[in-house]
């Protein structure tokens, strides 16, 4: 060990004097000072966070990434080809200790410049927080709540198991009545297959029409899912006070000021308490806001009250549904109503929340947390029907964006838990960067490692190209089936660097689980770089390192 931790610290110090790493690393400073400046987002304080949050971490992945295969390329090549490894082979160390030796080199440097650019990112980013000029209360709102806030993403039970069964028994009523073998038949002579093809392709037809059904309703029909595994750790209910400054005639709102910097709190459409009776938030501007009350003022709490009277406000803690709406077959429309229940399967609370959403844009329903059951679940139904009780047109909701999000956690250890992912990322680069130098020269080593990091970053894209439509493998042409493979096995060799990115993460406010660092850490460390370094120190082993001259 003593011998590897001796090569990792020449590392460290031959990289900091290399003009190439030294070259990079000062980009990367001037990166870190520019983009705080420079970002801009949507025009708002949480876009310009968010913008800021998603280049400056990119910025350190790609920099960074750069010097890890550059320097770790050049550290070990050149040492064979200008002999420097000759004052290493004449000492006791075995070569499988200048391989490691190199890579936690590479790894140290790579922590220690990760640590210094998240310090730099998160003062900044703090700094934005606490002087940047606010573009509204649903801004300061977003900053608190969107950004600054670990949640955690909970999405519903998958379509796939329930459209199986109904693609199986939708064939056996077909069977039942002495259709299937002429739909069958006539689906052979339309694909040109054979019967076996034919019954797994119909089969896959049905199983992809029934998928869509379930993410479909048609008017005054309705859509049903069932969240599970919610672990809420939602903080305490904001309480404030006010004053009524306006009352409506027919005693369905009535309007609230407070001080200026409590509006940061309420969002248009969250629920609020006054004086103990829900209603939900309309128009939080300034220093006013507007409450509608659906049975109106005249209850227990509310039917006393009068313009210039104070009211207690409870802003209680809230959950966020995320989701996207629009007809499947498209249309000219520019918003959808409909009517959202949210209902609680255990204390039987149910929310009915009427909705206009914008078409094919991510919406957000903000409910409070007590319809989350204390299990940890909760029911969301899609009533298509506007609240005028007239029926709209057939509306999908996509599956893949639907999505519930709950606080669970913190920014800072979220964002430390971002920093490490970083981390690992590099470790990988730094050994593929490694075991290229231990067998091929500078500039071809570097070529192999370019092109091993898009490969990394559009991995699922790739996987889904070669595997395009609803065909099953095996039916696929040679060429397509030889390239479904290649990207299997150069998936199983090569780690998904976008989906490891923290940058979406921070962006979105999710949170970054210990088990998703450790899982990318077992898959990253302990297999891909293992065996990258296991390979450099077999083929080191076997290098001849000088020919000996008689």
């Amino acid at each position: 060990m003593r011998s590897i931790w001796t090569i990792a610290r020449h590392t460290v110090t031959q990289c900091l004097r290399m003009k190439m790493a030294g070259t990079l690393i000062a980009i990367l400073a001037l990166t870190m000072v520019v983009l705080p400046m420079s970002a801009k987002g949507d025009g708002t304080l949480a876009g310009r966070i968010r913008a800021f949050l998603s280049y400056s971490t990119a910025s350190v992945s790609v920099i960074l990434g750069l010097v890890s295969i550059l320097v770790g390329v050049a550290t070990v090549s050149d040492d064979v080809n200008r002999k420097l490894i000759f004052t290493v082979a004449t000492k006791p160390t075995a070569r499988w200790q200048y391989i490691a030796g190199r890579w936690l080199g590479l790894v140290l440097l790579n922590a220690a410049l990760v640590a210094v650019c998240g310090t730099v990112i998160y003062a900044a980013s703090q700094h934005m927080r606490s002087t940047g000029e606010v573009f509204n209360a649903d801004d300061r709102r977003a900053v608190e709540s969107d950004v600054f806030v670990a949640r955690q993403e909970v999405r519903p039970p998958p379509l796939e198991p329930e459209a199986e069964r109904r693609a199986d028994r939708r064939i056996a009523e077909q069977k039942a009545q002495g259709r299937y073998e002429r739909v069958v038949a006539s689906f052979m002579e339309q694909r040109n297959v054979d019967l076996r093809q034919a019954h797994r392709l119909l089969r896959q037809q049905y199983f992809e029409q029934e998928k869509t059904a379930l993410q479909t309703a048609a008017p005054e029909k309705t859509m049903v899912w069932n969240f599970s595994g919610i672990r809420l750790r939602p903080g305490r209910p904001v309480r404030l006070t006010g004053k009524v400054t306006r009352l409506d005639p027919a005693r369905k709102w009535l309007q609230v000021r407070v001080d200026q910097s409590l509006v940061r709190h309420l969002v248009d459409g969250e629920p609020v308490r006054i004086n103990g009776v829900e209603g939900l938030v309309a128009d939080p501007v300034m220093d006013k806001f507007f409450v509608r009350f659906g049975p109106g003022l005249d209850v227990p709490g509310l039917v006393q009250l009068r313009a210039a009277d104070d009211v207690e406000i409870a802003v209680e803690p809230t959950v966020q549904i995320s989701y996207r709406v629009y007809p499947p077959g498209g249309g000219i429309v520019e918003k959808v109503s409909s009517t959202w229940l949210v209902h609680n399967p255990v204390t039987r609370l149910t929310l009915e929340s009427p909705r206009q959403d914008p078409i094919d844009v991510q919406s957000t329903l903000v409910v409070p947390a007590r319809y989350v059951s204390p299990v940890g679940t909760l029911s969301l139904a899609y009533v298509n029907r506007n609240p005028s009780g007239r029926s709209w047109s057939t509306v999908m909701v996509p599956h893949e964006d639907l999505k519930l999000l709950c606080r669970v956690g913190g920014f800072e250890g979220n964002f430390v838990r971002g920093m490490l992912l970083i981390v690992l990322q590099l470790a990988f680069l730094s050994a593929a960067a490694v075991f290229a130098g231990s067998f091929l020269s500078f500039a071809v080593g570097c070529l192999v490692c370019f092109a091993v990091v898009p490969f990394g970053v559009a991995r699922d894209f790739l996987g889904a190209a070669v595997h395009m439509g609803t065909i099953p493998v095996e039916f696929l042409d040679p060429f397509a089936k030889f390239s479904y493979y290649v990207v299997r096995f150069m998936t199983l060799l090569l780690p998904d660097l976008q989906a490891a990115s923290p940058g979406d993460r921070f962006v979105d406010g999710v949170v970054i689980g210990w088990g998703f660092v450790g899982a990318v850490a077992l898959q990253t460390l302990l297999l891909q770089s293992l065996l990258l370094l296991v390979g450099a120190c077999l083929i080191f082993q076997k290098r001849e390192l000088a020919r000996v001259q008689v």
